[in-house]
């Protein structure tokens, strides 16, 4: 589901993803940190900047020492970690 999500994020459906990630919180509460992060992208597209927070708020309570200044995902392209690093901050990531 969260896959979906991505897919439909990545197309510019910003809200179909949404919904897709509203889905897979349900069905499989992330207990992943990779799972958090890629709720969190989506949310942000969409324009819901309170899920996000929330989301963070349970990635922080299961990465505690996550923080802007050692952000790395360096399985992604470039434009889609500057996206992702850009969205963790804005749902809460501490500097």
């Amino acid at each position: 589901m969260l896959g979906l999500a991505l897919a439909h994020h990545n197309a510019g459906r910003h809200a179909k993803a949404g919904e897709w990630t509203d889905k897979a919180v349900r069905a499989f509460p992330p207990a992943f940190y990779a799972g958090i992060a890629q709720a969190i992208l989506c949310y942000n597209g969409a324009e819901r900047l309170e899920d996000a927070r929330r989301l963070m708020a349970a990635g922080l309570r299961l990465s505690p020492g996550s923080r802007q200044s050692t952000f790395a995902a360096p399985q992604l392209s470039p434009k889609l970690r500057a996206e992702l690093f850009q969205a963790m901050a804005k749902a809460g990531l501490p500097e």
